[in-house]
């Protein structure tokens, strides 16, 4: 999968370079993860093979608001024998197309996702499971996906769920082994690692097997483009689980959202009331001359979401 594209605000000549990056690591089987945050995660799960280490030569590690976290990396890179090599600060930003690393970049293999028919053959072997589970559909922004892991990790949860189209596979390639984007870890400020992630294949499928195992489907809209779910329209302010329910919550993309068939197959379809509509004169937008600012950023809406649910589960 081609790794998506953003930091659209940047200067052009620093986009050039990170889309390089990105572009090039959806090739490579070696993952590089940057950040500080990023490479202590990596350390504390252990879940990687870790390769080496490259460091800039002018490494302040006094810093104040790093040196306790560096000392917690190099102790236990120096404990477990990982080499470290040092490199000025150009090459190392030339080597993650620009993107901020701190100093600090670790060559490590890559973590893959699973596929969601394992989700479903190991979660009744859980110790101790969890009630709210979240789905991304087409949603390719590695900043929203990061943000999300985060606001997920922060909740409480353990895994994320993610339907986006598959790239044409190498021959060599198994579909098991799907990689997870190399800048969701740093968008997450780390939390992504302690995440297990799973690829839905067939959404409609997955539903109804989601649905036999006792799951309630839950999946977002916005009221004015639903007329079709009246029956199941709920605002989120009146939604509620009980402490024995099993949700299974999904988004889609900002710009499509989800289709019809989702939508028809949930068990319910849940939107959030704002608080504000502006309304301004734009005779050539439609056929009422106005247009309503009504959405919010499926990250906004995600931890919006996970709130009131932990509010009312707790």
């Amino acid at each position: 999968m081609k790794m998506n594209r953003f930091y659209q605000h940047d200067t052009p000549s620093v986009n050039i370079k990170r889309n390089k990056f990105l572009d090039a690591q959806a090739e490579h089987d070696l993952d590089y993860v940057y950040g500080i945050n990023s490479v202590s995660s990596v350390l504390v799960k252990n879940e990687r093979t870790i390769h080496s280490v490259l460091v800039n030569q002018h490494i302040r590690l006094n810093k104040k608001t790093r040196k306790q976290a560096y000392r917690y990396i190099f102790d236990t890179l120096k404990e477990r024998g990982i080499p470290i090599r040092t490199t000025s600060k150009r090459k190392m930003d030339d080597l993650v197309g620009g993107f901020p690393h701190n100093d600090i970049i670790m060559q490590t293999s890559y973590r893959t996702m699973k596929r969601a028919k394992h989700f479903l053959k190991d979660y009744p072997q859980k110790g101790k499971q969890k009630s709210i589970y979240i789905c991304l559909h087409d949603v390719y922004d590695n900043m929203n996906i990061g943000n999300i892991c985060r606001s997920i990790f922060f909740f409480g949860g353990d895994s994320i769920f993610l339907k986006k189209k598959k790239k044409k596979k190498k021959l060599q390639e198994k579909l098991l082994q799907m990689k997870i984007d190399t800048p969701v870890l740093h968008s997450s400020v780390g939390t992504s690692e302690f995440l297990d992630f799973f690829h839905v294949n067939d959404m409609l499928s997955f539903m109804d097997d989601l649905k036999s195992c006792g799951f309630k489907i839950l999946s977002t809209c916005c009221l004015l483009d639903n007329s079709s779910t009246n029956d199941r329209l709920q605002e989120l302010a009146n939604v509620r689980l009980s402490k024995n329910e099993k949700a299974f919550i999904i988004l889609g993309n900002e710009t499509k959202g989800l289709s019809k068939e989702i939508l028809d197959r949930s068990d319910a379809c849940i939107y959030i009331s704002g608080h504000h509509t502006e309304e301004a004169s734009t005779p050539a937008l439609n056929s009422n001359g106005n247009f309503t600012l009504d959405s919010l950023n499926v990250n906004n809406a995600c931890a919006i979401l996970l709130h009131h649910f932990a509010s009312h589960l707790a």
